[in-house]
This record gives structure tokens, sequence and C-alpha cells, in this order.
């Protein structure tokens, strides 16, 4: 597993005061892929095996699995649409990890709108994270990551997979 230290430097990380409320099921997701985030900026640490392991205490050892896979897609294609860094905060830092980058939150707005089936709103966060880029792929992978993460909208999120014929 990767070392657990909680120093604000370990990563370059910007810093926001401004407040933006999570709900337990977006705090678990932004963990997870803060983890990835650390796995692609320091591969060395291999943190993608945090992801793995959190991801299976939080979200149970049958569904832990497909959470994992379903976040890494969905920053996999945001990785391939976006060109420059994505400014994230270390997972493990017990006071970075209770603030959000303007990227993660712009991550976390689009997750959001997929949950509530707000596909405009979600397509206009992703033209800004994606910097104007095709960002068609990580809106699909952030729909079946919505659908696989939030089960609790997942009648409503199936209806539109299957209209979306993805």
């Amino acid at each position: 597993m990767a070392d657990k230290k909680n120093k604000c430097d370990d990563l370059p990380s910007e810093k926001s005061a401004q407040k933006f409320k999570l709900s337990s099921c977006e705090a678990k997701v932004l963990k997870v892929a803060r983890y990835y985030f650390m796995t692609f900026a320091e591969p060395s640490k291999q943190t993608w095996l945090d992801a793995n392991d959190y991801s299976i205490k939080n979200f149970n050892s049958d569904q832990g699995p497909y959470v994992a896979l379903a976040i890494l897609s969905a920053i996999q294609s945001m990785r391939e649409a976006r060109k420059s860094e994505f400014k994230f905060n270390n997972a493990d830092c017990e006071v970075c990890s209770k603030l959000l980058t303007e990227h993660e939150r712009g991550l976390m707005n689009i997750i959001r709108c997929k949950v509530n089936g707000q596909d405009e709103a979600a397509s206009a966060h992703a033209f800004i994270l994606c910097e104007g880029n095709d960002s068609r792929q990580f809106l699909n992978s952030t729909l079946i990551l919505a659908a696989v993460c939030f089960p609790d909208e997942a009648k409503k999120l199936g209806q539109l997979l299957v209209n979306e014929k993805i």
C-alpha cells in the first residue's frame, strides 16, 4: 500500500476556501478518484491499490471492484480529453482531503449532474474541465460511474443508459 503521509506538500494542490458540500457517497467517490490521480502523479507509490482497497471496504466486497473500475474509466477518459495538468488534493492528508480544488469541483459537478439526469449541465461542466476538447466518452463513462456508484438513482440512470445506447 502507499506510504501514508499527512503532509500538504506531498503533491501539487490548489487549495480553495470555497465550501462544497459532498454527500457521503460523493466523498467516497472523490477519495477513490484522488488515489488514482496520485497514482498517475507518482506511479511508484502504487496508490491504485489504495483505491481498490478503499472501494471494497466502503462500497462492499461485491460492488467495490465495479465502483473502482467505473471511477478509473471516467478518470482515464477525462485524461484522454484533457491536455493540461489536473490539480487534486492528497487523499490521505487530514487537511487537504477536506478541501477541493477547482478541477475536483468540476469533476464532482459533472458526476452530480449525471446522477440527477442533468445532461446539458454535465456537458457544460465537461466542456470546461476537458478544455473544449471532445468529452463524449468522458460523459458516457461518468454516466456509468453515476449508475454504479449511486444505486439509489439506478432506475432513472438505467433508463438514460438505454435511451443513449451506450
